[in-house]
């Protein structure tokens, strides 16, 4: 068993914009206690980083808030005198060779965030379950369940970009291409997994972000129970300092017949109407 200390929510502020921690650890309580509020007045903005040879890990950051424009970053950080730890889960590239491998399992029991049964890592508090803003790709959240019928849930998250456009004929409207790629991106998620999720999330911003010109920012949170809570933040990239859209993301129940690909309810276009 590989045991590590950390503190999930105790940070220390390194930047010229804040440089109070007490101050930013008020607004990650805020964060925590309510979601959102604090993410419609202020943008998520976690690290780009790729080095971590697992789906999902658990990643050092050191936290920076710029005040003018309510941006709340987590930059990534080897400093271990200036940090805030997160669960991280990095984005599967279209030409990567772990793209459909299966997920990191991850569950919360008793004082320890445990990843693959095997990582134990102590928590003090709340843990916060960041990925890269989505610009195109789709996202898979899954809930197995209590292993059992017992002990605590167990979660798995992807994180994958789309197919190479090359794949599409050149003359489809926006919108066809769009729904296109993310039907090619349901039937890749649901490659990746060996397990039978009980629920799941799934979340598509290839049609918001080439059409509505918008960026998708996914922010987990768990409770005292140790189950998760996912909140989805839509902002215009270019367009700092406004309020974003946020909204509570409900699971939807695995029925494994209609559910083999994940699919989501069918849309209409969006271009073509008056």
């Amino acid at each position: 068993m590989k045991t590590n200390t950390v503190d999930i929510v105790t940070p220390h502020v390194k930047t010229s914009i804040t440089n109070d921690s007490q101050s930013v650890q008020v607004k990650i309580n805020n964060l925590i206690k309510n979601p959102k509020k604090f993410m419609t007045e202020n943008r998520i903005v976690p690290s780009y980083n790729e080095s971590h040879p697992k789906n999902t890990s658990v990643i050092s950051t050191a936290l920076s808030f710029n005040d003018e424009f309510n941006i709340f970053r987590f930059n990534y950080s080897d400093d271990q005198n200036n940090k805030i730890n997160i669960l991280y889960t990095k984005m599967r590239k279209t030409e990567s060779e772990e793209r459909f491998m299966a997920p990191d399992i991850v569950q919360i029991k008793e004082n320890f965030l445990i990843i693959n049964h095997n990582e134990y890592y102590f928590m003090n508090d709340r843990v916060l379950w960041l990925t890269t803003a989505q610009t195109g790709c789709s996202v898979l959240i899954i809930d197995y369940g209590k292993e059992d019928n017992i002990g605590s849930k167990q979660y798995s998250m992807i994180h994958m970009q789309p197919r190479n456009s090359d794949i599409l004929e050149n003359d489809l409207p926006l919108d066809c291409k769009c729904n296109t790629q993310e039907i090619f991106l349901e039937e890749d998620l649901a490659k990746c997994f060996k397990k039978i999720p009980v629920k799941y999330i799934l979340i598509h911003s290839e049609e918001v972000n080439y059409i509505d010109d918008k960026s998708t920012q996914l922010v987990g949170i768990s409770d005292c129970d140790g189950e998760f809570t996912f909140y989805k933040q839509l902002y215009e990239p270019c367009n700092l300092g406004e309020k974003n859209t946020v909204e509570k993301l409900e699971w939807k129940t695995f029925h494994h017949e209609q559910d083999a690909h994940f699919k989501r309810a069918p849309k209409k276009s969006r271009l073509n109407q008056g």
